[in-house]
């Protein structure tokens, strides 16, 4: 048996894959085509820790790629092999600075723009879409969001505007929030259903998820604990390839006022019925030990 090879097989040019994650970072999740073309890479490899919290693997090796000089025989794989590697990290730090390491030239080349897939030439890859929207996300063109605003008042109240400067314990609360995303030069009002707000004081007395109308506006109601003091509204918003938000308001809580609480107490009616009782018995006793002769 025989077969003919019309092209040599180049045993440094690595055809790897963006999984939904990737794209999904990427903004290429929408592309259907894309996602099921190749990236061709040539270069070094970088071997990232499993517990960093800061960086983003774009692109994974595939199982059988292994880094090694290919000039010299392979004894041992100081780096590892196959998805313990990655061969596009990012890194963005808690104050949104992005770092991206890439370890090829001819990944961003016309050469591996044009050239089809490494075992068919008549396949393309996704080597430019792939490049331009990795500068793009590091350039802060794309994935960038922020929050505009983060008000809180009364429930139901008409005028969301006045924030109260304290609340009492159990009012209702109601928190709004607009984020928005850039995309193509523009803001846009951001979609998710993960967002979600904090009532604290030292720990979290309240976490709500918090529902949009599909514009930016978020909104979440709930109840003022019946604990007072000092609380703070904490809003964290931390996806892999978005901008991390973090924002907080502090906010008193202070109790009912002396006027404030119910005339009469379901819960104080054995205290009352208590004190009646000795009153009546008192004066029971009163009168038998005055007006009783033997």
């Amino acid at each position: 048996m025989s077969a003919s090879v019309t092209k040599p097989l180049d045993e440094t040019l690595v055809a790897a894959s963006l999984d939904t994650h990737q794209a999904n970072i990427l903004g290429l999740s929408t592309k259907k085509p894309l996602r099921s073309l190749p990236v061709l890479f040539r270069g070094i490899c970088q071997s990232v820790s499993a517990d960093s919290k800061l960086v983003v693997k774009f692109l994974d090796a595939p199982s059988s790629a292994y880094s090694h000089n290919p000039s010299a025989n392979v004894s041992s794989l100081s780096i590892g092999a196959g998805k313990d590697i990655s061969l596009v990290t990012a890194m963005q730090a808690r104050n949104n600075a992005r770092v991206t390491v890439v370890g090829s030239l001819d990944l961003f080349s016309n050469a591996l723009f044009k050239v089809g897939n490494m075992y068919d030439g008549d396949i393309p890859n996704a080597n430019k879409e792939f490049a331009v929207a990795l500068a793009e996300w590091t350039l802060h063109e794309r994935g960038v969001i922020k929050l505009e605003s983060l008000k809180h008042c009364l429930a139901g109240s008409t005028d969301s505007a006045a924030q109260p400067t304290s609340y009492r314990i159990e009012d209702e609360l109601e928190v709004t929030a607009r984020i928005v995303v850039y995309v193509k030069g523009q803001w846009e009002g951001y979609k998710a259903d993960d967002v979600q707000i904090e009532f604290t004081m030292l720990n979290p007395y309240v976490r709500q998820t918090m529902q949009h109308d599909g514009k930016g506006n978020f909104k979440a109601t709930f109840k003022v604990p019946d604990v007072f003091g000092v609380y703070k509204i904490v809003f964290k918003y931390d996806r892999p390839g978005l901008s991390r938000l973090e924002h907080e308001q502090e906010i008193p809580v202070r109790p009912f006022k002396h006027d404030e609480h119910e005339r009469f107490i379901v819960a104080a009616y054995p205290y009352h019925t208590s004190a009646l009782s000795m009153m009546v018995g008192f004066f029971v006793f009163s009168v038998l030990f005055l007006y009783h002769k033997d």
